[in-house]
């Protein structure tokens, strides 16, 4: 279910100090943990990867055609580029493309690692997914940070149950790879929430009074 309008009424904050012209991202970390957010660029410069603590946000800007994706987990996705990141909740976007439009969308074809919503400033539209996969994710499917030991994931095998119940639980999210879930929009900046854990059938509502002053923190690999 997508989250409400009303529930992102305030949204707008998010981007009042950032000019309309400049497109980007704005990152909200709800959840109660920190979390780790990397990204993958396939045109445009790549940003820095960043670690955000519980209610803090990061302006991430991009810039016209830049086009790539970003990765969420609470363990370090940096860490190993391949199959474990793969498999983290994963916003794909691409700014002022086609049209000159934003298109984007969460995807979690190869597994979920927390909930995520992402959509633009009037949240007309929006992609994302409130499920929490890990309260109840099959045993062979689960996945343990080789370093830390925390249960991080819940992987998508692609098999028919899978697909099924991974589509079930959130309808708005790129499940199978020929889904057609992008989203596209007239505005260039796209407001991203990690949502807590346990997922809820829809958004809550934001308090972003203290965000203009409240920003993430770059880490290194």
């Amino acid at each position: 279910m997508r989250p409400s309008t009303v529930a992102f009424a305030a949204s707008a904050l998010f981007s009042a100090a950032v000019s309309t012209s400049d497109p980007g991202f704005w990152i909200k970390n709800e959840n109660t943990h920190p979390v780790f957010i990397s990204f993958d660029v396939s045109s445009g410069a790549a940003p820095a990867d960043i670690w955000l603590d519980s209610q803090w946000s990061q302006w991430v800007p991009t810039n016209k055609g830049w086009s790539g994706a970003f990765y969420v987990s609470t363990t370090r996705t940096d860490r190993a580029v391949g199959a474990k990141r793969n498999a983290d909740t994963k916003v794909e976007a691409t700014f002022q493309g086609a049209n000159d439009l934003t298109y984007f969308d969460v995807d979690i074809e190869k597994g979920f690692s927390l909930p995520v919503w992402c959509g633009p400033r009037a949240w007309n539209v929006a992609s994302g997914c409130s499920y929490d996969f890990l309260s109840d994710c099959p045993q062979g499917d689960r996945h343990y940070d080789q370093f830390t030991g925390e249960y991080d994931q819940c992987r998508n095998p692609q098999s028919a149950e899978s697909i099924v119940r991974f589509r079930s639980h959130c309808p708005s999210a790129y499940v199978q790879w020929n889904d057609v879930q992008t989203k596209a929009s007239t505005n260039n900046i796209l407001n991203c929430y990690v949502q807590d854990t346990p997922g809820r059938n829809h958004k809550r509502s934001v308090d972003t009074s203290d965000m203009a002053g409240r920003v993430g923190v770059s880490f290194a690999a």
